[in-house]
């Protein structure tokens, strides 16, 4: 935080220093000046609940607790992680972890977190939230977008989610003006109506939610429950409840990102709305086999362009040729003002005639485009 430029008050508390950074450090919590608002946590398992008690005893709002040792582990450490949260919690504390990476808000320079990634160099501010359940895996995504140059707004690391959930993130992310985009990663549903609720409230605000979520089989979801103390649960009815409530589920980070990056410029993909262009009919077939993925399905095509592509398919060099009933179509590369046909149909006035030869078929496809109540997404 130092070397980020966070301009608010850092107490360090170490009971073996008297200075830790150039920094005052004091000898234990009651000792502090003044109350934080946040505390980080980073001591012994042991030692976390009682620290804990005296920071919410104090007034202190939420903490970021690094420790691990607790659910991740076994039943007994699962026993002190909901003693630990009951402590905080008489007191109206919020607990961010505990086994977390923590959180980073990089508007603020608030990097509450101890992910080596930023070692790396800082990312671009920008309008993206990431709410994950994995530590290492966000600090991944953080990577990848830096080298990518998509911005960051802020980044929550659930951990254990003793306390604070994904859905919380989610929720606190969708209320946040400054982000538009939340990318999620998940590896279990821990308490399925606040996850409910979060993509419910991001569906009423139009704000765009990117899901990965892992531990589909029998072997990831152990991987899951001893990675962060997460249950998998079952993967069709996670897939059912994203769909419903408007959350796109991706399988990739860079599935993830690509539309992340596409919703920040309000560009929201849509089912059955699958458009291809492409100079290359086998490329197209390929396309078209791939539509068997329920999230790919085009639409059977609209009558004008069908009729269009039927009446300019030329043998071995089509101009405007439509492939079967889904609708892509072939280009011929060799005709120069073709692609600023395409590129101009947008805005082109439609018409009901088939493009005459040698014609780009813009405003045949802007006629289609303007038919259609969804927008479409191009390949």
């Amino acid at each position: 935080m130092l070397a980020g430029g966070y301009k608010g008050t850092i107490l360090p508390v170490n009971p073996n220093r008297p200075e830790v950074q150039g920094l005052t450090a004091y000898a234990s919590v009651a000792d502090l000046p003044e109350v934080p608002d946040v505390a980080i946590v980073a001591v012994p398992a042991k030692l976390v609940t009682d620290t804990i008690e005296a920071l919410a005893a104090r007034g202190t709002a939420g903490a970021i607790v690094f420790s691990s040792g607790f659910a991740e582990m076994d039943e007994d450490g699962a026993a002190e992680q909901d003693r630990m949260i009951a402590a905080a919690n008489a007191h109206g504390m919020r607990v961010l972890g505990p086994n977390t990476l923590g959180l980073f808000d990089l508007r603020s320079s608030f990097y509450g977190s101890f992910t080596s990634v930023f070692d790396g160099g800082m990312p671009p501010v920008g309008r993206i939230g990431i709410a994950s359940q994995s530590g290492a895996y966000c600090g991944h995504l953080v990577s990848v977008m830096r080298a990518r140059g998509l911005g960051i707004a802020a980044g929550v690391m659930t951990g254990n989610e003793g306390d604070v959930t994904l859905g919380d993130a989610i929720g606190h992310m969708v209320v946040d003006d400054g982000i538009d985009v939340i990318a999620v990663y998940a590896e279990g549903i821990n308490r399925g109506d606040s996850f409910v609720a979060a993509l419910e409230a991001a569906r009423q605000a139009r704000k765009p939610v990117v899901v990965m979520k892992v531990g589909r089989s029998a072997l990831g979801g152990a991987a899951a429950k001893s990675h962060t103390a997460s249950i998998a649960g079952d993967d069709t009815v996670t897939s059912a409840v994203l769909a419903e409530f408007g959350a796109v589920q991706a399988h990739t980070t860079d599935q993830m990102l690509d539309i992340a990056q596409l919703a920040t410029r309000r560009i929201y993909p849509v089912n059955n709305t699958l458009g291809v262009i492409t100079v290359s009919g086998g490329a197209g077939r390929r396309a078209e086999a791939a539509e068997g993925d329920p999230a790919l399905c085009g639409a059977a095509q609209p009558g004008r362009l069908h009729r269009a592509g039927a009446e300019r398919s030329v043998a071995d060099g089509p101009v405007f040729r439509g492939g079967g009933d889904r609708g892509w179509l072939q280009l011929d590369p060799g005709i120069p003002d073709l692609y600023g046909g395409l590129a101009h149909a947008v805005a082109a006035p439609a018409r009901t005639a088939a493009p005459a030869e040698g014609q780009a078929p813009g405003p045949a496809l802007c006629a289609v485009h303007r038919r259609r109540a969804r927008p479409h997404r191009g390949i």
